[in-house]
């Protein structure tokens, strides 16, 4: 794959490039002012507490790979069945990305059970890379 020739020193340039640089120095910490009329409010809590009650909340659910294929596959099935497919044929078409996509994860999947050579395995990434 490509992107095993990339080399540290290249990624560092990219960031550096960009503005991201290493800095050695610390950020000064800033110094909380207290929020004027808190006490005020009554609100059973810490002005910090009701400020960071929601850090932990989860903003939306955990899909997995399987989800995603799920949900892609059905979308193309849907718009194949809107029925404006002009040239119907006589054979197979090519399957549609989502089944191709889902197709080299179950070869990846059956390459990563068995002792598989890592140039089988490089050149099965370089196929997909095309996909």
């Amino acid at each position: 794959m490509a992107w095993d020739r990339v080399t540290p020193t290249t990624i560092a340039n990219c960031f550096a490039k960009c503005g991201f640089f290493r800095s050695s120095e610390e950020v000064p910490s800033e110094q909380e002012e207290p929020i004027e009329g808190w006490e005020l409010l009554d609100a059973g809590c810490t002005a910090e507490d009701f400020c960071t009650a929601d850090d932990n909340l989860a903003t939306c659910g955990a899909r997995t790979v399987e989800d995603i294929v799920e949900e892609a596959t059905c979308e193309v099935a849907d718009s194949s069945d809107d029925g404006d497919n002009i040239d119907e044929g006589d054979g197979e078409g090519p399957p549609p990305a989502a089944e191709t996509l889902h197709a080299l994860d179950v070869l990846r999947r059956a390459m990563a059970a068995d002792e598989i050579s890592d140039d089988t395995c490089t050149r099965f990434y370089g196929f997909k890379e095309v996909c």
